[in-house]
C-alpha cells in the first residue's frame, strides 16, 4: 500500500488510536497469509512473529484477539511479538521489507540484491500492492462492520 493512498483514504477516518498504516496492514498480512495457506498450502495452522514495539504491540494484541472469532482468520495458531536482536529470523525480516518499501517509494533503478532476494524455492513469492479500490473497499467493510456493531458512523469518535 503507498503512504500516499492510506493518507487520502484511511488517515483521520478511523480511530485515532488506530490511525496507522501498521494496523491497517497488520489485519491484511494476516488474512491473506491465512488464505494463501488455505489455497496453495495443506491448510496447515500459522504462527506469526512480530518484531517487539512497545508502541503497537499492546493494540496489536487486543486486535488479534478479534482475529479468532472471525471466518477469515480461522487457521491462525499464534501471534507473538519477540525482540529481533534475540531472534535473528525477524532482522532477515526487518532487512527485506526496509529493501521491498525502498524499491516502491524511492525513485531509483531497482537494485540488483533485492531482485535477487525474490527468488526463493520452486514457486514465486506472492505479491501483492493494494490498489485504492481495494483501500477504499476495506474501509466500506470496516465502516459497515462498526455500523452493524453499534459504533458511531464517524469512526474516529469511537
Amino acid at each position: 500500500m503507498r503512504q500516499s493512498d492510506y493518507d487520502e483514504i484511511i488517515k483521520g477516518r478511523v480511530p485515532r488510536k488506530w490511525d496507522s498504516p501498521y494496523y491497517f496492514l497488520f489485519q491484511i498480512l494476516i488474512g491473506s497469509a491465512v488464505t494463501i495457506e488455505r489455497l496453495h498450502g495443506d491448510s496447515d495452522p500459522i504462527e506469526f512473529v512480530f518484531d517487539c514495539n512497545e508502541r503497537f504491540d499492546k493494540l496489536s494484541d487486543s486486535l488479534v484477539k478479534t482475529f479468532y472469532n472471525r471466518e477469515f482468520f480461522k487457521g491462525v495458531v499464534n501471534v507473538s511479538y519477540r525482540d529481533d536482536k534475540k531472534f535473528l529470523p525477524l532482522q532477515a525480516a526487518d532487512l527485506f521489507a526496509w529493501q521491498t518499501r525502498r524499491a516502491y517509494s524511492v525513485k531509483e533503478p531497482r537494485r540488483a540484491h533485492y531482485t535477487r532476494s525474490r527468488i526463493v524455492g520452486e514457486k514465486p513469492p506472492h505479491s501483492h500492492i493494494m490498489t485504492r479500490a481495494e483501500i477504499s473497499r476495506f474501509m466500506a467493510e470496516m465502516k459497515a462492520e462498526g455500523e452493524r456493531l453499534g459504533k458511531p458512523k464517524d469512526m474516529r469518535t469511537w
